[in-house]
C-alpha cells in the first residue's frame, strides 16, 4: 500500500462530509428493506456505521485497503451488537460475487 493511498484515504474521510439529510434517508432505507444490505464503495464507514447502529446488518464493499482500513478502526471502537451487524469486504464491485443474496443495495 503506497503512502499516497493511504494520505489519499485520510484526505477523503475529512473532507468528505455528504450531503445534508443523506445518512438518515441511507438509514431510512436501509430499515425499510430490513437486513441484510450491502453498500458497495462503503469507504470508511460514514454510511455503513450508522445503518448498523440503526439496527440493520450490513456488508461494506470497497476496493481501497486504506479506507477499509479507517472503516476496521471504527468499527473496533462500536459496541459489540453493532460490531456483529457489520462485515467489510475488500472487492471490486464492477465483479464480485459474494455467495449470498441482499434485501437491497445502498
Amino acid at each position: 500500500m503506497s503512502d499516497y493511498a493511504q494520505a489519499y484515504a485520510a484526505l477523503y474521510e475529512y473532507r468528505a462530509t455528504g450531503l445534508d439529510g443523506d445518512v438518515q434517508f441511507y438509514v431510512e432505507e436501509a430499515q425499510r428493506a430490513g437486513s441484510p444490505v450491502l453498500e458497495l464503495g462503503c469507504g470508511a464507514g460514514r454510511i455503513l456505521i450508522p445503518v448498523a447502529q440503526a439496527g440493520v446488518a450490513i456488508t461494506g464493499l470497497d476496493l481501497s485497503v486504506p479506507m477499509l482500513d479507517i472503516a476496521r478502526r471504527k468499527v473496533a471502537a462500536l459496541d459489540a451488537d453493532t460490531q456483529d451487524r457489520i462485515e467489510l469486504v475488500e472487492g471490486d464491485m464492477r465483479r464480485f460475487s459474494l455467495g449470498r443474496r441482499f434485501e437491497a443495495g445502498i
